[in-house]
């Protein structure tokens, strides 16, 4: 998720839609220009402006530019939400964008197979982004490794128990401990 396309989405999608209000687009430029700053926290401000200024219209733009902001400031629940509800109204080409931002949170929260879906879903919409067939691919291998590990960490964990039995049948119980009398 490159500055560069959180700025040309949010202009291509103002663009396309003159009959939103001068304020939802005041709020969504202003919004574009402080996340290039990285200004990731004033930037969300604006994009909630933005959605607030036109609750009515479509609203695409600032729900995935606010998703970003919230991503980049690691707040990922509510990240995931945004995206979510960009996804509603979006173009073929906004949700290949959106796929490929979902796969990057998932990847981040190493939730890999959700992230291998969300991949996929973004190349059946754009299947020429390299990036995401790029991010795909090394997920693959992430969620591989982790399928590994899984089987080592169950026979970790059932050791653990086996052994916490072990020792709580070898310690004498409360009721069969002699009991210190007052004198």
């Amino acid at each position: 998720m490159t500055k560069r396309s959180v700025f040309s989405f949010g202009i291509a999608l103002l663009l396309a839609t003159p009959l939103l209000g001068q304020p939802y687009r005041q709020q969504v430029e202003q919004g574009n220009k402080l996340y290039r700053d990285s200004a990731y926290q004033k930037a969300e401000v604006a994009y909630r402006r933005a959605l607030e200024a036109a609750p009515e219209a479509p609203q695409t733009a600032a729900q995935y530019n606010l998703a970003n902001a919230l991503y980049q400031q690691e707040r990922y629940d509510e990240a995931l939400e945004a995206y979510q509800k960009s996804l509603a109204q979006a173009s073929p080409q906004e949700k290949a964008r959106i796929q490929h931002n979902l796969g990057n949170l998932y990847a981040q929260k190493k939730k890999y197979q959700k992230a291998v879906n969300a991949y996929k879903k973004a190349l059946l919409e754009n299947p020429k982004d390299e990036q995401t067939r790029h991010n795909l691919a090394k997920t693959l291998r992430k969620l591989q490794r982790q399928k590994k590990k899984q089987p080592k960490q169950q026979q970790k964990n059932q050791n653990k128990d086996q052994k916490k039995k072990e020792q709580q049948k070898a310690k004498p119980k409360k009721s069969d401990q002699k009991k210190e009398q007052d004198q």
